[in-house]
């Protein structure tokens, strides 16, 4: 028991330390703590850009496409803590999302989330290029829309609240 209890901390430790604070979504995962563990290193490597590790869609349309994902799935929790980081992105005017792009980004992440079946036949595909985006960033937008369905998923059946200091966490209060 007290073993676990370590992992679990050095876990949620290791969480706390990527996001700069450990997000009420970790704290479900006090019986789970390996799943804490999987969770974050494969959402880091999907969602996260770093200089020794680039994306092919940009930070901003990741956080535009989490916000609007867990908006479609109904997920409050999540979608608050995008938006929250969207908004901190947009302050600067070089991640603006054009118009076109933002589009492409709502139909899709209302499809994947609604209407999966309607992805195929490559109609999804088509309509993502024709507004700027390549084949392998429409790739990697169906990795960023799975993971956050799975999030959205875990927050809604572990009925996660919104951090009480949002505001605060990403400097909102300015």
């Amino acid at each position: 028991m007290e073993e676990q209890l370590i992992q679990q901390n050095q876990i949620l430790d290791k969480v706390e330390k990527f996001f700069g604070f450990r997000p009420n979504l970790f704290k479900k995962f006090d019986t789970f703590p390996v799943g804490a563990d999987i969770f974050t290193a494969f959402t880091s490597q999907i969602v996260k850009c770093r200089p020794e590790h680039q994306l092919p869609l940009s930070q901003p349309e990741i956080e535009y496409l989490g916000m609007k994902s867990s908006e479609e799935n109904e997920c409050n929790y999540l979608f608050s803590q995008h938006k929250a980081l969207l908004e901190q992105l947009l302050k600067d005017d070089s991640n603006k999302i054009s118009d076109v792009k933002r589009a492409a980004l709502d139909n899709f992440a209302q499809i994947m989330a609604k209407e999966p079946k309607k992805a195929g036949n490559d109609v999804l595909l088509n309509k993502f290029k024709e507004a700027g985006f390549t084949d392998t960033q429409f790739k990697h937008a169906l990795m960023v829309t799975g993971v956050f369905s799975v999030a959205s998923k875990w927050c809604l059946a572990n009925s996660i609240l919104l951090e009480e200091d949002l505001n605060q966490i990403y400097n909102l209060e300015q």
